[in-house]
């Protein structure tokens, strides 16, 4: 699977992160491997969170749908009720 194409020549590159280049939100630079032509990309980084209770027994669970699953009323915890 590639991280991205080379504006150049489209062939599909993985963005090399040896020593931790590549993630460094500033522009970056890699030469592409078909080509040999050296481009210029920005990296960004997101983080998504997911809360849950401390403990399974603290669950507040309610049916969500007809298949069968419940979702906890306080957090994002569901699971397929037996």
């Amino acid at each position: 699977m590639s991280d991205v194409k080379c504006p150049y020549c489209q062939h599909e590159q993985e963005i090399c992160h040896d020593d931790g280049q590549g993630y460094d939100e500033d522009e970056n630079e890699q030469y592409c491997t078909s080509c040999n032509k050296e481009f210029i990309f920005t990296a960004s980084m997101s983080f998504h969170y997911e809360v849950f209770c401390a403990t399974h027994n603290d669950h507040d669970l309610e049916e969500v749908n007809k298949h069968g699953y419940e979702q906890c009323k306080n957090c994002e915890y569901y699971e397929r009720a037996l």
